[in-house]
């Protein structure tokens, strides 16, 4: 059963940031306020009769005051190395390192008013959001407020970060006039972290670890890591008070893998992503710069349209990615897949294109789409299909391109449950 109610709410964010410059030093304080209004909220109880918790809803004007503030500092460091060698006039490695301190009260606290109690059967006071929904015993759902309820936990962060950019300057190309050098962007290589001083057991937060590259315009790689200082403990079967074995859920510890002789962090997750792309215009140049001043023969095509030596638009991508989370060692996942897609444009109103997934341990395809649009001046014709799996269906919709008309149209759509 849902409890129904009109909800009414508003927002209001204010931020300030300022970045003064002390030397080598950029010093970025910052400071942001948020301030909730609210109609209603919901008042738990003990309903004495069932012995469950159950709530009744308030009306009035509820309104919820957060902020939170912090200042940062950070520099840049270069290295440069010039071998003179292979056409290569310099590589520069540059080291942003950056630090912060950040503060957020904690607002479910009894002086700030936010938080309501009620006392359980135990006659134990318990702590509630009333702006946060809830199911009770019996099933009944009690929706949240919209924009949700005040924070709760204090957090001092100590904010740590570390970007490495990897650059190189090659000779002029041998075309170019104008004797401009070339540079590269080898890798981007940055990690980040954060300690919360106000946490009474694992301050330290996961390590994330993010990396991009390219091969020309060829190829792009990018991905992500995450490591874990603390120590992991495993499912166990423990011996409960019953008597009874029962199976105690993995979960991390306070206790650091260094002071365990286990090395200094564990790598909980990883993904890499690899991305390639061919256009048209790599072949033979864009079209807009093509020769406009030869004699330009008037030609019919196959699909009935006049064309002036228009040359056909095409583009082709493949991507390929591999992931694999080991956060608890007991429930690892992987997950490997091939994507791609391809689009070409025969004359200058059609645009066909086609694109599918390939999951690589399944070895399945996942819902092949193709798509299929004409231009018809003032109207638009687009065509969606998926010929298999879960999600096979078609689309059809021809309709006024002008945005005050869109709801002109013709639709038809269906798939193998029926028509939706």
């Amino acid at each position: 059963v849902l409890r129904q109610y009109e909800r009414q709410a508003a927002r209001h964010d204010i931020s300030l940031i300022l970045n003064p410059k002390l030397g080598h030093f950029t010093v970025s304080p910052s400071f942001s306020y948020s301030e909730k209004w609210y109609n209603h909220r919901w008042i738990r109880f003990i309903d004495p009769q069932t012995a469950t918790v159950t709530a009744t809803g308030e009306s009035g004007f509820f309104p919820i005051r957060e902020f939170n503030t912090g200042v940062s500092v950070n520099t840049k460091l270069y290295g440069i190395f010039q071998p003179g060698i292979a056409g290569i006039q310099g590589v520069r490695h540059t080291i942003q390192p950056s630090v912060g301190y950040s503060y957020r009260p904690d607002f479910s606290k009894e002086s700030w008013n936010y938080f309501g109690t009620y006392v359980d059967t135990n006659g134990q006071e318990v702590r509630y959001d009333p702006y946060q929904g809830f199911t009770d015993a019996n099933g009944e759902q009690y929706l949240g407020e919209l924009f949700g309820g005040a924070g709760s936990g204090e957090q001092q962060n100590i904010n740590m970060s570390l970007a490495n950019i990897f650059e190189m300057k090659l000779d002029p190309a041998a075309s170019d006039t104008t004797d401009t050098p070339r540079r590269l962007t080898l890798l981007n290589l940055n990690a980040s972290s954060s300690y919360n001083m106000a946490a009474d057991s694992l301050r330290l937060s996961f390590i994330n670890v993010s990396y991009n590259t390219s091969i020309s315009d060829l190829l792009d790689i990018s991905g992500s890591a995450q490591f874990d200082a603390y120590k992991f403990q495993r499912e166990r079967t423990v011996i409960n008070e019953a008597g009874q074995e029962v199976v105690e859920s993995g979960r991390r510890v306070n206790t650091y893998l260094f002071s365990e002789g286990e090395g200094l962090v564990r790598l909980t997750s990883f993904n890499v992503n690899l991305r390639t792309s061919l256009t048209s215009d790599m072949f033979y140049g864009d079209e807009d710069e093509q020769d406009t001043t030869e004699t330009q023969a008037f030609s019919q095509s196959p699909l009935g349209e006049d064309t002036y030596d228009y040359f056909i638009q095409w583009r082709m991508s493949l991507g390929y990615n591999y992931s694999f989370n080991q956060a608890n060692p007991d429930r690892k996942t992987k997950n490997s897949g091939i994507n791609a897609s391809f689009e070409i444009s025969p004359t200058p109103k059609w645009k066909v294109s086609a694109s599918t997934f390939y999951d690589v341990f399944n070895k399945e395809f996942r819902a092949p789409e193709f798509f299929i649009t004409r231009d018809l001046h003032c109207w638009q014709l687009s065509f969606r299909w998926v010929p298999i799996g879960e999600y096979r269906s078609y689309y059809l919709n021809i309709g006024i391109k002008a945005p005050q008309l869109q709801d002109i149209k013709i639709e038809r759509q269906g798939r193998d449950r029926g028509v939706y």
